[in-house]
C-alpha cells in the first residue's frame, strides 16, 4: 500500500448512463453531420446511434475488442458525432493505441468544443502521458466552459500535484468539493496533500470526513492507513497502532503496514516491538528497504558504547 491515493487519470471508464446521453446527443444539433441538402440521413443516424449504443455496452461489458470495432463503425458511419469519436477513443486507449486515442478524442472536441467533459477527458489523457502543458490547457479551458464541474477541477489539481504545486492543487480540490461534495476520494486525496505539506491535523479532519461517509467498520484500508500516519505524526500513536491494525484487518497484511507499526513503535520508544513490526515486514518482503534501514538505525541505538581507553 502507497500514501498516494488511488489515483488517477488512467482509471476505469465513467460510462453510466451513457447510452442514455448518446440517444439524446445524437438527435441534437452537436449530432451527426452527414447532411445533404435534405437534412441528415435517417438511415445512418439510426445505424450510428445503434452501432454507438451497442460499443458502449460491450465497453460496460469489458469487451473491448467488441466495442472497438463497434465503435469504429459507427465513426465510419456518421464520422460528425463527437459521442462516437469519444468512446471510440476509449477504445483504442484501452487497447494501448495512445495516438489513435487522442486523434479521435481531439476530433470529438473540435466537433463539440463547448461540451467542458470532452476537455476533462483530454486533460485525463494528456496528463497520463506526462504531457503537463497541454493537460493544463485542456483542464483550464473545461473550467472556462463549466466552472460548476467537479471533474474539471479535480483534473487541474491532478497537474498542479504532478508539477508539485501542492498549495494549488489543494485549493482546487477544495473548489471540486464545493461543486460536488460528496465525494470521498476528493477528500482522500485533499488528506494527502495536507500530510505530504505537514497538516496532520487537517489531515486527519479530512480523513475523519471520509469515514463518515462509509458504515462503521466498512471504512476502506487506504483510510485507516492514512489515519495511522496523521495519528504517528500527531504523537497519537496508540491510535496510530490500532489504524494500521484496522486497515490489516480490512485489506489484509503487507510490508507498508507492518513497517509504519514498526515506524510508530520505534517512536514511541518500544525498539524491541519495532523490532518484532520490523522483522514481519522483511518476512513478507526480504527487500523492503525502509524497514532494513529502520531496524539499522535501532541496532546502532542499541549497540554498547565502546569504553574509553
Amino acid at each position: 500500500m502507497t500514501a498516494a491515493p488511488a489515483r488517477h487519470c488512467d482509471g476505469a471508464v465513467r460510462l453510466r448512463g451513457a447510452a442514455l446521453l448518446l440517444a439524446l446527443g445524437f438527435a441534437s444539433a452537436s449530432g451527426c453531420a452527414l447532411v445533404n441538402r435534405n437534412g441528415p440521413d435517417p438511415r445512418s443516424l439510426v445505424a450510428s446511434r445503434d452501432l454507438a449504443q451497442r460499443g458502449i455496452t460491450a465497453i460496460e461489458q469489458q469487451n473491448w475488442s467488441s466495442a472497438e470495432t463497434l465503435l469504429s463503425q459507427a465513426v465510419d458511419v456518421c464520422s460528425a458525432c463527437p459521442e462516437a469519436r469519444r468512446y471510440y477513443a476509449e477504445a483504442l486507449w484501452h487497447k494501448g493505441d495512445i495516438n489513435g486515442a487522442f486523434a479521435q478524442l481531439e476530433t470529438a472536441v473540435e466537433l463539440a468544443p463547448q461540451d467542458a467533459t470532452l476537455h476533462v477527458r483530454l486533460a485525463e489523457m494528456k496528463l497520463a502521458r506526462s504531457l503537463l502543458a497541454e493537460a493544463r490547457a485542456e483542464a483550464d479551458r473545461a473550467i472556462d466552459l463549466d466552472p460548476h464541474l467537479a471533474s474539471g477541477w479535480v483534473v487541474r489539481a491532478h497537474i498542479e500535484q504532478q508539477a508539485g504545486e501542492l498549495t494549488e492543487a489543494l485549493a482546487d480540490l477544495h473548489r471540486a468539493l464545493s461543486c460536488e461534495t460528496a465525494q470521498s476520494e476528493v477528500l482522500l486525496e485533499i488528506a494527502e496533500i495536507y500530510r505530504q505539506l505537514g497538516e496532520p491535523q487537517r489531515a486527519l479532519m479530512s480523513l475523519q470526513s471520509v469515514a463518515q461517509t462509509y458504515a462503521p467498520g466498512a471504512e476502506p484500508p487506504q483510510v485507516l492507513y492514512l489515519s495511522g500516519l496523521a495519528y504517528s505524526a500527531l504523537g497519537r500513536y496508540e491510535d496510530a497502532l490500532l489504524a494500521y491494525r484496522a486497515a490489516s484487518d480490512r485489506g489484509g497484511a503487507n510490508p507498508e503496514l507492518a513497517f509504519r507499526a514498526g515506524e510508530t513503535l520505534y517512536l514511541a520508544q518500544q525498539p524491541e516491538a519495532a523490532r518484532h513490526a520490523l522483522h514481519e515486514a522483511l518476512a513478507m518482503d526480504p527487500g523492503h528497504a525502509p524497514s532494513r534501514q529502520l531496524l539499522e538505525r535501532i541496532d546502532v541505538a542499541q549497540r554498547p558504547m565502546a569504553a574509553p581507553r
